[in-house]
């Protein structure tokens, strides 16, 4: 088991859970009190947050090393513990008003939108339930590192989500597109890396709480 030293990442302000805890509240309460007249936009804003947010994760690391700023890194855990948030509200609001409890196994085959979230919901449970420094410790870094790669396909299920339900391509084009172009600037940072000095000069500059590439 690895030996990294974990301590708590930064703590979020209170007016920043107002102004992200807020909006999800409250488009929660709207679809779930509006019923299945009205449920529709508060699912569509929930998800969209969702996807937000794990595109914004993705990008933390690129832009704390692109501007020298590895501060920035633990609050990628932050971003994705939002984006789980905000999946569990889409997924409620969306159950609750079409009682999807109530259906057979090969309906849901007949929506494989709904498989492919289900799916991206499920595997982002052990992200979200490890995005803490005991965990860390607990699973050693190394295994702990692996394990949130589970990101990628999370990410991948989550825009094949969003994009099967559509007939205008153009609306999420900019969201694969600027996914391709995170995970392709990983991929080459990872193949251009000559050996492991540069991650371990790395990991001494970044809190320590979230020292991953």
């Amino acid at each position: 088991m690895d030996t990294q030293t974990c301590t708590p990442g930064p703590r979020m302000p209170l007016w920043a859970w107002i102004a992200v805890g807020g909006p999800m509240a409250f488009y929660t309460i709207l679809g779930i009190a509006e019923g299945e007249s009205y449920y529709r936009i508060p699912v569509r804003f929930l998800g969209i947050a969702s996807l937000v947010f794990l595109v914004l994760g993705l990008a933390i690391t690129p832009a704390a090393k692109l501007l020298a700023r590895p501060g920035l890194t633990p609050w990628r855990r932050w971003l994705g513990l939002w984006a789980f948030a905000y999946a569990v509200a889409h997924t409620v609001v969306y159950a609750f008003n079409v009682h999807i409890w109530h259906w057979s196994l090969p309906r849901y085959w007949r929506y494989p939108y709904l498989v492919y979230g289900i799916i991206a919901l499920l595997l982002a449970i052990p992200l979200a339930v490890t995005s803490n420094a005991a965990s860390m410790r607990k699973l050693g870094f190394t295994a702990w590192k692996r394990l949130h790669l589970l990101t990628y396909p999370v990410i991948v299920l989550t825009l094949i989500h969003y994009t099967l339900p559509l007939y205008r391509w153009n609306l999420v084009a900019y969201y694969w597109a600027v996914t391709a172009l995170l995970v392709g600037w990983r991929l080459v940072q990872g193949l251009s890396r000559p050996s492991g000095r540069l991650a371990k000069s790395w990991s001494r500059r970044a809190p320590a709480f979230e020292r991953t590439e």
